[in-house]
């Protein structure tokens, strides 16, 4: 029975199933992560249909065999036996209060946003949306990438961090795969990456 075998298997079995039908690929993201990137990749990529998979276990998602590639932070994600590809930097910003003391700074810097007892090093994991509304409450401090800080509503104020290192993004897939829908779907990403960083605004 397919619920008797084990991860490794039940990943064997859903990449035979998906050989058998035209080809795809299903991206893993986290949510609010390279979203301008994301919507210009599925706006201008179409050699191959693009399914995304919005979980904060991308890793998990590929080694399921759930995903094909997975948009990963180099920083903080497992990237053990899996092949990467750098693609793009995201800034650290602060989420903060619009009436918050700090709000109106053109930066702050991480011991500042420790002072708050609101403050979260690690952004929590849920969905963007649950987020921004804790920050508009003041229930929630905390420090996401750029892509983030371009979603936050009027109540919320996103600060640049001048002491934390940006966050490198890049693509991720098993070692063993070798599919050619894959390599196209990286160089393409690569390029993409490449306009989008020189035009940010257009590219959102």
């Amino acid at each position: 029975m397919l619920g008797d075998l084990p991860l490794a298997g039940h990943s064997a079995v859903r990449r035979t199933q998906q050989a058998a039908l035209p080809p795809r690929l299903v991206l893993a993201v986290r949510p609010g992560t390279g979203s301008g990137l994301l919507a210009r990749l599925l706006r201008s990529y179409d050699d191959t249909e693009l399914e995304l998979v919005f979980t904060h276990d991308r890793t998990k998602a590929l080694r399921d065999g759930t995903a094909d590639v997975a948009l990963l932070c180099t920083g903080s994600d497992d990237l053990t036996e899996l092949r990467t590809t750098e693609i793009m930097e995201e800034n650290p910003l602060a989420l903060l209060p619009r009436e918050h003391p700090l709000a109106g700074r053109a930066a702050v810097t991480a011991a500042e946003l420790r002072q708050d007892p609101a403050y979260q090093e690690q952004c929590p994991p849920m969905g963007l949306d649950e987020i921004l509304d804790r920050v508009t409450v003041g229930r929630l401090i905390t420090v996401v990438g750029s892509a983030v800080g371009e979603r936050r509503t009027r109540e919320v104020c996103a600060v640049p961090v001048t002491d934390l290192p940006a966050t490198t993004l890049a693509l991720g897939w098993l070692e063993h795969t070798a599919r050619p829908e894959i390599t196209a779907f990286v160089r393409a990403a690569q390029r993409i990456a490449v306009d989008h960083a020189r035009f940010p605004v257009e590219a959102a």
